[in-house]
């Protein structure tokens, strides 16, 4: 005989109230589990706790002792009535007799049944007690370990190091609560320190996470409970919300954390790996997105739906977990060191001719084809030809800027316009500085598609095809 979910065994007969029992404390289990998950984001607005240094400084303050639907005993089955007791003296002594007729038999089975399962119930807290014991321990331990180079890490921090700013925010990110089953560290992290922007791939937790089955209701073959299952339509709208929830959260963990102001924006791609049968291999398909200033991050606070405030700050979610969306701000490649001795070119001292040049020898290394120059200055450079294509060649408008600061908003209107004039496939805008993330936004709902390049996926484009360490472009 197999054992139901609730430790209780499953081949015997049961009575229609042992039955509405289980299911009752089944789906009890199901609506704690979705009330978890659906007030993540709201429950860590109410409740920020202690975040960034303050969390990783003082080992004591941790994440406290969440049961959850363990710490909440199954609802008392009624008592049926039989019929034969009656009221005063003699009920009571009715009452008092052995169980001799069926229902009677029946409740007592109940009763066992339900004290069993609350004894499972009470070992089961027992044992999750023990175990947060034990990882909090753990955790100290850590931590006093790491205190001093914590304390290194702050200094370093104030200074603006990439690196220290990077591993600072991953940590507070490893340390911030998550419900069971999502995931708890990003996949990778890049701090452009001169537009004060920390850019975050998170990886988000498959559809699976939702509980398949909405509720259970006792079956018809007195044995036991059957599930109700979940809607295709109720699946996809808890999901979207959920995947919406996670990069709001990630976003505001990051601003809570930044008590040095490091940050004016933050990028939260939010990436599902799945397996490619083709390739063999895992491939990550974002499907949600969010590049948003801080000023705006805090006025437009909602604990309501989060789909709609995503949708407020222009953030895009994935409606249907098979269909990707496209990231508003990619996360250039980790920077590789020049090599020693290697060629270095400042790009800012470069003449209008040379800075051409330059720019059509990294765009031909990269795979363009049939560079056509269109116009070239001292500030850009314009020029059309093909890139590959999964399929073929698209034809492609490629604008080259050199920039001092952030890239103006207004650079992408006339780019948008010459690649439609030229009835190009795609355009390219790049900038040996960066974009605001209000133009990363922008061109994400233009067409056609419009990609840009910053200035660390510049230097990163030059060292990879053509060997050269580019100074004078944004630092990493």
């Amino acid at each position: 005989m197999s054992a139901h979910p609730d430790g209780t065994r499953s081949g015997r007969r049961r009575s229609w109230a042992e039955r509405q029992a289980l299911a009752a404390r089944l789906t009890a289990r199901i609506a704690a589990r979705e009330a978890e998950l659906a007030g993540m984001l709201r429950d860590a607005m109410h409740h920020p706790g202690r975040v960034g240094l303050d969390l990783l400084l003082h080992p004591n303050e941790l994440h406290p002792f969440v049961p959850g639907p363990l710490v909440h005993p199954a609802p008392a089955t009624p008592e049926p009535q039989t019929g034969q007791a009656g009221h005063g003296l003699l009920g009571r002594l009715t009452r008092r007799r052995p169980p001799s007729t069926l229902v009677e038999r029946e409740w007592a089975r109940v009763q066992a049944d339900q004290v069993a399962a609350d004894h499972q119930r009470q070992l089961a807290l027992a044992a999750a007690r023990r175990a947060h014991t034990e990882r909090a321990r753990v955790l100290r331990e850590q931590l006093r370990e790491e205190h001093a180079g914590v304390r290194q890490l702050a200094a370093r921090i104030a200074s603006g190091a990439p690196d220290a700013v990077q591993d600072y925010f991953g940590r507070v990110l490893r340390c911030s609560p998550w419900p069971v089953g999502l995931p708890r560290a990003a996949l990778a992290l890049r701090y452009q320190r001169a537009a004060r922007r920390l850019l975050v791939s998170w990886p988000l937790p498959p559809r699976e996470v939702i509980p398949s089955a909405a509720a259970f209701r006792p079956d018809r073959g007195r044995r036991g409970v059957a599930a109700v299952s979940r809607s295709e339509s109720d699946f996809r709208t808890r999901y979207t919300h959920l995947l919406a929830a996670i990069a709001l959260r990630v976003a505001r963990d990051l601003f809570a954390a930044d008590h040095d102001r490091l940050l004016t924006g933050v990028v939260v791609n939010g990436e599902l790996s799945r397996h490619n049968p083709m390739s063999g291999r895992d491939d990550r398909v974002p499907l949600v997105s969010l590049a948003t200033e801080r000023a705006d991050f805090e006025r437009t606070i909602s604990t309501g739906d989060p789909v709609s405030w995503l949708e407020t700050l222009d953030g895009v979610v994935s409606p249907d977990p098979e269909e990707p969306v496209r990231p508003l701000v990619d996360l250039p490649p980790r920077a590789e060191p020049p090599p020693a001795g290697g060629v270095t070119t400042d790009v800012a001292r470069l003449s209008a001719d040379a800075f051409a040049q330059l720019s059509r020898r990294l765009w031909v290394a990269a795979g363009l084809r049939g560079w056509t120059p269109r116009d070239t200055d001292a500030g850009q450079v314009v020029a059309t030809g093909e890139l590959p294509t999964g399929g073929g060649w698209d034809r492609c408008l490629v604008v080259v800027r050199r920039d001092h600061g952030p890239s103006p908003e207004h650079a992408v209107e006339p780019v948008v316009a010459a690649a439609r004039e030229l009835r190009a496939d795609r355009a390219v805008l790049a900038t040996t500085t960066w974009f605001p993330l209000a133009t990363h936004r922008a061109a994400s709902r233009d067409a056609p598609v419009l990609d840009l390049v910053e200035g660390d996926a510049l230097r990163g484009m030059a060292l990879r095809h053509l060997g050269i360490a580019l100074t004078g472009v944004l630092p990493d």
